[in-house]
């Protein structure tokens, strides 16, 4: 749909895209929460997600998950430049731990990462 508007009419593609991005998002978000109360069930905790291309975690690394997963076998892609096909695919790490963390927050500032964009309040 993103690609058709691209084509037709950019500002709808646009609105799709972000559309795409909050959804991925909110979906990323609830099968983490999910993930976290299965780790607390067993007295372990998640470290925030964190995908590749993001702070000092370098895109390359999308080939060693394409690699490691098969993501092949599930109709994902992998372009030169590194981004994925489908365009809303989405890889992430996540650590666990036996020692509580304090809950993430989508902010920069509360950010561990020393990345190049970070913005501080």
């Amino acid at each position: 749909m993103i690609k058709r508007k691209e084509l037709t009419k950019m500002s709808d593609a646009v609105i799709h895209q972000a559309r795409g991005v909050a959804m991925i998002e909110a979906y990323c978000d609830e099968v983490n929460e999910e993930l976290n109360q299965q780790a607390y069930k067993n007295n372990e905790f998640l470290k925030p997600r964190f995908s590749p291309g993001y702070g000092d975690l370098a895109l390359d690394h999308q080939k060693d998950f394409m690699r490691i997963l098969q993501m092949d076998k599930i109709g994902i892609s992998l372009l030169e430049s590194l981004l994925m096909v489908p365009s809303k695919s989405v890889t992430a790490i996540i650590g666990i731990t036996h020692h509580a963390q304090p809950r993430h927050t989508k902010d920069c500032a509360n950010c561990p990462a020393q990345c190049e964009f970070r913005r501080v309040k």
